[in-house]
């Protein structure tokens, strides 16, 4: 997935991604614009988009854990300033990437 940084609604240009939404058994909601915000302890959605999800508030839920760089960890994330693009990478891409170190 390859995504170009957002220049209209940001100065500087920062790095975005095409995401969707579910909770539990309900459809998904999506696709939205989602900055990448790597300095961010949570990740937080529209309430209007958690309300469509009828998604209980992270207080309610059982294992509540907020999405964050917990989330961003998971993921083989370039971000490319020079190039202005954002990319989640595939396997084989961060495989390569980590056979060079």
């Amino acid at each position: 997935m390859s995504a170009p940084y957002n220049s209209a609604d940001y100065t500087p240009p920062a790095p975005v991604l095409s995401v969707a939404f579910r909770y539990g058994e309900r459809p998904w909601l999506g696709p939205f614009e989602a900055l990448v915000d790597t300095g961010a302890d949570a990740t937080i959605i529209p309430e209007s988009i958690a309300e469509r999800l009828r998604a209980a508030p992270p207080q309610s839920r059982p294992s509540g854990n907020p999405m964050g760089r917990n989330a961003l960890n998971k993921l083989p994330l370039l971000l490319d300033g020079p190039e202005q693009q954002t990319d989640v990478l595939n396997h084989q891409t961060m495989k390569r990437i980590r056979a060079l170190r």
